[in-house]
């Protein structure tokens, strides 16, 4: 019973029916001083894109579709801030440290590049909120 309960409990469905707005747009690392780095900003939403993309591999619904399209946009919203960190970071960087800043911002770029071809046309056009 308890292995059956584990599997349950572990199974996609169930963390997809836990999957939640604030879930999507709140998931943040803050492990010190380390979590303000554009290597952690990266990690953070290459995550949270495949978490996305994971989330519209079933047959989603409208409400799952929606909850993803926020998810999207704080994605969107943490890659401007990635940008900039990464920008004001790389005049003053040494040659491996530019490399990795440039790796993280392509590997977090590319992430975000497919949770977006994941999305049904129009997903991002508007939420259902703004319709009414």
């Amino acid at each position: 019973v308890a292995l059956l309960l584990r599997r349950a409990l572990n199974s996609a469905a169930y963390m997809a029916r836990r999957l939640s707005p604030e879930a999507i747009a709140g998931y943040r690392r803050s492990r010190g001083p380390a979590a303000n780095s554009p290597e952690e900003l990266s990690r953070s939403i290459v995550e949270r894109a495949e978490e996305i993309r994971r989330g519209l591999a079933e047959s989603p619904s409208e409400i799952r579709v929606e909850m993803c399209a926020l998810g999207y946009r704080a994605c969107a919203n943490d890659m401007i801030t990635l940008t900039h960190l990464t920008n004001e970071e790389l005049p003053y960087a040494g040659f491996l440290r530019r490399f990795k800043l440039r790796r993280s911002r392509k590997r977090a770029t590319d992430a975000l590049a497919a949770a977006r071809a994941a999305l049904p046309p129009g997903a991002l056009s508007a939420t259902r909120q703004e319709h009414q």
